[in-house]
């Protein structure tokens, strides 16, 4: 997740925004892209559960908290700053940003730390 504006311009004194999008080259079928929560997600029990996670006690659900969108060749996603995303497996993205690739928020990388 990248951090809104306002976010950027407080903590580093930038002016950035981080909107990007993914153009899918190629998918396989059944692939996904990982877009926005799931409408109704409290937050922290997402980081209540994230948290749990990356202490190795339970998996993370995703599917619980994030939205799965359906992805085939040459769809086009637009990621607004501030929004949970994350290519599935099965896509090769082309990842668009429009800055540098400086500031992202790793919430869960798909596994416990060292794995």
């Amino acid at each position: 997740m990248h951090p809104l504006t306002e976010y950027i311009q407080q903590q580093f004194g930038m002016h950035y925004t981080q909107d990007e999008s993914y153009y899918i080259l190629d998918a396989e079928p059944g692939a996904v892209v990982y877009l926005g929560t799931q409408t109704g997600t409290r937050p922290e029990a997402m980081m209540d559960d994230l948290r749990q996670a990356a202490r190795g006690e339970k998996p993370f659900d995703d599917a619980r908290f994030v939205n799965q969108i359906p992805a085939k060749k040459h769809d086009h996603f637009l990621i607004p700053a501030g929004t949970v995303h994350c290519s599935g497996a099965g896509t090769m993205v082309l990842e668009i940003s429009a800055t540098p690739y400086i500031f992202t928020f790793k919430l869960w990388d798909w596994g416990p730390p060292g794995s």
